[in-house]
């Protein structure tokens, strides 16, 4: 069994929380194409409903957004929706936390998350990739997810 295989299964602790999305990166380090208008307006109704995947880098104090991109790109769209037309909208965005995962577990956890229903297969790819520099095999990568 790999170290990420194990770190997975035994020590990688993911706990919930809301965040605001002031505490997360700004939307131009967000590398996803923009929400389409049905999404905001469904955040703007419901609020965000399937919690954002993100790793808390402890060294430097902030969070890196794992999966969710369009998610919080919505939440913010809507909330400024929500202020021109002054209704009450509070922001908060679902999460679920890791703390500082390495660069080959950020990979593998949106990979495995994006293979629920990823429309997405150049991501997927990328994904892929960067566990394979990071020295995971076919195997292992097959294995994981």
């Amino acid at each position: 069994m790999t170290t990420i295989e194990t770190r997975h299964a035994n020590t990688i602790e993911k706990v919930f929380r809301i965040v605001y999305s002031d505490q997360l990166p700004p939307d131009h380090e967000l590398n996803s194409p923009p929400p389409g208008g049905p999404l905001v307006n469904d955040v703007l109704e419901n609020g965000i409903i399937q919690p954002v995947g993100l790793n808390f880098i402890t060294d430097e104090d902030r969070y890196e957004v794992v999966y969710g991109r369009r998610r919080i790109k919505a939440a913010r769209l809507a909330t400024a929706k929500a202020k021109k037309d002054k209704k009450e909208m509070i922001g908060a965005i679902p999460a679920m936390v890791a703390i500082d995962l390495t660069d080959a577990e950020v990979a593998l956890w949106a990979l495995l998350e994006n293979a629920h229903g990823s429309d997405n297969p150049l991501s997927d790819i990328r994904s892929i990739r960067s566990l394979l520099i990071e020295g995971l095999t076919y195997e292992e990568i097959a294995k994981a997810i």
